[in-house]
């Protein structure tokens, strides 16, 4: 149970204000691994949740021992993790919730190399990373109401036969999450996630995953 500790400390340190120190901005990392559409009265964000993530956000805490934030980053880096609120608006304003089996059911992901797979059940999953799904929903619920309340994780294996990452955030390439009749795509590497780059002409600091100038069309070097 000790683990299982670790992990209610670090969700409630995510889902609440906390010092940190990172070189990434977390704030960025958030926007690009987190997708929202809102039309025909229908609302759906599906956010992508690499182990880089928690590594940015909890690093250097002041709040957080490097054992804790180990043991963390140790359990979930073998998945990968898809947080989904799918639902229709009434026209009073409330909204009617996709169920967790129905988005289940239907939900498949297409990987860097092309291959498909489906998401795992909770008897695949480490009970940890169980433990820690079920204490994420009424946290959500605590900060976001009905929204948080309704959204829901599935768990992919990260890793190949080959120990290789299938969602690689720092590898040139791109994979898709598709469920009820909706795709939602991303490309890497995440720009938040790559260093930046210079023009060798004015010296300004460019992204890190652009290979030319925009302005001067000269090839950016490294920082």
């Amino acid at each position: 149970m000790k683990r299982f500790t670790t992990l209610l400390v670090l969700v409630s340190l995510f889902l609440v204000s906390t010092s940190f120190t990172s070189s990434v901005d977390v704030t960025k990392l958030i926007k690009e691994t987190q997708q929202t559409r809102n039309a025909d009265g229908k609302l759906t964000i599906a956010w992508w949740i690499p182990v880089e993530f928690w590594e940015e956000s909890f690093r250097n805490s002041d709040r957080l021992t490097e054992k804790q934030s180990a043991e963390f980053i140790t359990t979930l880096r073998p998945y990968l993790l898809l947080a989904v609120m799918d639902g229709s608006m009434k026209p009073l304003g409330s909204i009617d919730y996709v169920s967790y089996d129905s988005i289940y059911n239907s939900l498949s992901f297409i990987d860097q190399s092309g291959n498909t797979h489906k998401p795992l059940t909770s008897d695949e999953i480490d009970s940890e990373v169980n433990s820690l799904l079920t204490i994420m929903k009424p946290m959500l619920k605590n900060v976001m109401g009905s929204l948080g309340e309704n959204f829901n994780f599935y768990v992919f294996k990260d890793i190949d036969k080959k120990n290789n990452r299938i969602a690689d955030p720092l590898r040139k390439g791109a994979f898709s999450f598709s469920f009820c009749e909706k795709t939602f795509s991303w490309s890497t590497p995440l720009s938040a996630l790559t260093p930046p780059k210079r023009c060798p002409v004015d010296q300004k600091e460019m992204d890190g995953t652009w290979t030319f100038c925009p302005y001067h069309g000269e090839k950016l070097v490294e920082k």
